[in-house]
């Protein structure tokens, strides 16, 4: 069995920093401009916002599960003990933290079409 390296799960750390910071600078005009969402072909208003901040919503708890396992591994990697346990943790770090995305995004679309048709009941 191959070691893990600490460096990679640094790097991996790193790439998810700063693909938290991208994902929020561009989630933003989104979730708070629902105007582009008006002309979805095949969709509603209410169904085309909802997919779209559901959606950015899932990739950003999956983006920051990835950084804090990758968090988790680095600092195993730091001790001779642990570091056999770095990569299974990750693995299953990012199972568990995808199952808990899809699940609460399931329950978050709900909601949010909810409170879009709340807030629109006509439409934009």
């Amino acid at each position: 069995m191959r070691l893990p390296d600490a460096n990679r799960f640094l790097s991996i750390l790193v790439c998810a920093f700063f693909a938290i910071i991208g994902e929020l600078v561009l989630s933003f005009p989104f979730a708070f401009s629902p105007g582009w969402a008006n002309g979805a072909p095949g969709f509603t208003l209410y169904q085309a916002w909802t997919i779209g901040v559901s959606s950015f919503l899932f990739v950003f708890i999956v983006t920051v599960g990835v950084g804090t396992a990758a968090l988790v591994a680095y600092t195993l990697c730091r001790f001779r003990r642990t570091l056999q346990f770095a990569t299974p943790v990750f693995v299953g770090f990012l199972a568990f933290v995808s199952t808990f995305a899809a699940v609460f995004c399931a329950f978050a679309f709900r909601s949010v079409y909810e409170s879009a048709f709340a807030e629109w009941p006509n439409g934009l």
